[in-house]
């Protein structure tokens, strides 16, 4: 349902790696301050480019976007988990949701109930998407 919407239905903010920048930021408050958004999906992806390139220690390739991947990436390979590059999409969009809910505006807007921030992953192959929370995330990899 989600991806069968008309122009204007969603306000999209599509970038490399799904990370928060400066310009994300404004353009994430300015949607849910002006445009009144109710809810904010950071969405991973199945087989990542951008965060393979970090894992691969290719991110010289885009420096910006994978200055901020790093920190998922560095969590994710202590573990070393089997299937590191899904890890590490997943808990970049927990660190991007986390990122969000840090900002002022957003996160009273998250405390009035006007708002929620939800961080996801989508299977490309089946066109599933899976919502992500730190805490079964960190179970299904401790297991």
């Amino acid at each position: 349902m989600i991806f069968d919407q008309g122009l204007g239905d969603l306000f999209v903010v599509r970038v490399a790696g799904n990370v928060v920048g400066g310009i994300e930021l404004d353009s994430v408050i300015y949607s849910a301050l002006v445009l009144q958004s109710s809810v904010i999906l950071v969405l991973g992806h199945e087989n990542c480019g951008a965060v393979k390139a970090v894992i691969d220690g290719d991110g010289k390739k885009v420096p910006y976007v994978a200055k901020l991947i790093e920190p998922a990436v560095k969590t994710e390979k202590k573990k070393n988990p089997p299937f590191i590059l899904e890890a590490c999409v997943k808990r970049n969009a927990i660190n991007m949701k986390n990122l969000l809910l840090e900002n002022s505006i957003l996160k009273g807007l998250v405390k009035d109930n006007k708002l929620s921030i939800h961080a996801g992953y989508y299977n490309l192959e089946s066109g599933v998407v899976d919502l992500i929370e730190e805490s079964s995330f960190l179970d299904k990899l401790n297991r």
